[in-house]
């Protein structure tokens, strides 16, 4: 979460409603948001287009059911709630969630109704329609809920997550003045997601001369020496213009997209295809993509655009700064448990396909090594499916650690706020040794005796409107223990239901060639996810009484999960007493310094 200067906002107590819609879209639209933060994948108008086409794919192969009713089950849920829906819809809600699952027929008779009814257009259109009243009232929960689902929508439509959040910053983050409602309409009519006309230059190096010109026509492609004259204007980034020896432009004078950014990722994406296809002939051929790429809108308004061609999607979870990836890697190496053990074949197999993950740029191929970490980090069983074996083994690490997931982000986004600030409330309170930052703030935030000193730090917090919403959003969500693990409930179906999506997309990738819109954010979701089972397996394979393999670790996870939901289940209030079992963290272990302290 990052705070941006608002000094150009012309009554920022009037517009409270406003500021903090814009800066939920600047949160979700950033690519190093965490998962629980960050716009869902999809949403219920991409749902229900997905639900019927698989009902009709299923019945029309005449295989099972149930991964349509995994996807069924999703839909359901998210429609009960949805304020969007219930304002778009003829008929009623409950002609939607209640049908007899074994009426196939039926079942796909009422998805193709309301997949028209909540079609992805009109659902945009709606959310714009809804905001601007509930901005004027000031209700944040409606707003928060919109926000995410707008995103969500343009990214489903194609429009670029990059461009959706500089536009975010270019509306209500940068040196013009910010005055009403009407800037809202200006941000909704600029990420609309029309169909637009681009020129694009692309940089390349490699022994492109070798290959004949029609194939680059066939691709609508042309090879030029300069772009002087390829755009109708004069290219200001003097270094994109110069080419060294070896480089060659490659342009396309008509990508039909709805930025730039997404030009720029088709266009790339298409030359790949290309060359990769010349590959299949030449095995030795290479050519290397220069990171930028150029793009003009020629429609209805002009424009110069240089933006990146590459995108790494592994990249945009939270990561070790590089001391700490290094004492990690030396605690790893020197306890030499999984390394060296009856799992040394697949420790290693995982940690080159979390490699080979890191060093493609191909959403595709990132997502089917991630997937395969997880079919060889998890331990194999004689019941049930791949996928529900799978889903069931890393369930547990993703629960145990989601609380302090989640109280690590608050606590270095009022850090990143004001530290000094931050200090002076938590030295109010006389917390044990033992206790690091994180805890504290987890006291600070939920416990019933810090009323006061919650509300003066949210006057502290002036016109930083979400970090005081995600303040008041986590003491409601553990204001008790039963709070708090519904928290945990929902967020753990959240994580199935992503999980079978994943395996649904890897399926399609490798059966029918088809690669989804969200793609690129299930990567992220899975490298996150595989990373929580890595870091965990890692830190109870070390010291001696360290865990010896795989097997035990999930058995050990799936266990102090088990324990660790009956430790909530008994607390009453969250005590001091309580915030370590409740942040949890696996223990060090002895260690024989503790013995040999003088040596």
């Amino acid at each position: 979460m990052l705070y941006r200067n608002t000094d150009h906002w012309t009554d920022k107590n009037l517009y409270s409603g406003l500021l903090f819609f814009a800066q939920r879209l600047d949160e979700l639209s950033f690519e190093y948001t965490i998962d629980s933060y960050k716009a869902p994948t999809t949403n219920v108008a991409f749902l229900a287009r997905e639900c019927l086409t698989r009902f009709e794919e299923c019945e029309k192969l005449e295989v099972s059911y149930n991964s349509s009713f995994h996807i069924l089950d999703e839909l359901e849920n998210r429609l009960s709630e949805n304020l969007i829906v219930r304002s778009l819809l003829s008929l009623n809600l409950e002609n939607y969630l209640k049908i007899d699952r074994k009426n196939i027929s039926e079942i796909i008779k009422r998805l193709s109704i309301l997949r028209r009814e909540i079609d992805p257009h009109a659902y945009f259109l709606k959310i714009t329609e809804l905001t601007p009243p509930l901005i004027k009232t000031n209700r944040k929960k409606d707003l928060n809920f919109l926000a995410r689902e707008l995103v969500t929508t343009l990214v489903g439509l194609k429009v670029n997550l990059s461009y959706i959040n500089k536009t975010v910053r270019d509306t209500f983050f940068s040196n013009r003045p910010v005055n009403d409602e009407t800037d809202l309409e200006h941000f909704f009519r600029i990420v609309f997601p029309h169909r637009h006309k681009f020129k694009v230059a692309l940089k390349v190096s490699g022994s492109l001369k070798d290959i004949h010109e029609d194939i680059f026509n066939g691709f609508k492609f042309e090879l030029l020496d300069s772009i002087t004259d390829f755009f109708s204007k004069d290219i200001k980034k003097q270094e994109f213009k110069k080419i060294k020896k070896e480089q060659h432009f490659v342009v396309q004078k008509e990508v039909f997209a709805t930025d730039a950014n997404e030009a720029i990722q088709i266009s790339s994406k298409n030359l790949s295809r290309l060359f990769n296809l010349y590959r299949l002939f030449n095995h030795k051929a290479v050519y290397e993509l220069w990171d930028s790429g150029m793009a003009e809108q020629v429609c209805c308004s002009k424009g110069m655009s240089l933006v990146p061609t590459h995108v790494n999607r592994m990249q945009h979870i939270l990561d070790n700064r590089p001391n700490a990836a290094s004492h990690k890697l030396s605690a790893l190496i020197k306890n030499r448990k999984l390394p060296t053990g009856k799992d040394k074949e697949s420790f290693f197999r995982v940690i080159d396909f979390h490699g080979m993950s890191l060093d493609s740029n191909i959403v595709e191929n990132q997502l089917l090594n991630l997937w395969t970490c997880f079919e060889t980090i998890v331990p194999q069983k004689n019941q049930g499916t791949t996928i529900s074996n799978v889903v069931r083994s890393v369930h547990p690490f993703i629960g145990i650690q989601y609380f302090r997931r989640l109280f690590v982000c608050i606590s270095f986004d009022l850090l990143r706020w004001n530290r000094r600030i931050l200090t002076d409330f938590l030295k109010v309170f006389k917390f044990p040794s033992e206790f690091d930052l994180i805890d504290k703030v987890f006291y600070f935030i939920t416990s019933e005796h810090t009323d006061k000193n919650i509300k003066d730090l949210y006057t502290k917090l002036g016109d930083f409107e979400l970090l005081r919403f995600r303040i008041f959003q986590l003491r409601e969500n553990f204001k008790s223990p039963n709070t708090a693990i519904e928290t945990l409930d929902r967020h753990q179906q959240r994580f199935d239901w992503q999980m079978y999506r994943i395996y649904r997309t890897r399926n399609a990738i490798i059966h029918s060639g088809s690669t989804p819109h969200f793609s690129g954010l299930l990567v992220e979701n899975a490298h996150d996810y595989f990373d929580q089972v890595f870091d965990l397996t890692s830190s109870l394979s070390r010291g001696y009484n360290a865990l010896m393999n795989f097997s035990e670790c999930f058995n050990f996870v799936e266990l102090r999960y088990a324990q660790y939901r009956r430790d909530l289940k008994k607390m009453n209030e969250f005590s001091m007493s309580d915030v370590k079992s409740v942040l949890w963290v696996p223990n060090d272990g002895p260690n024989k310094s503790q013995l040999f302290r003088d040596a």
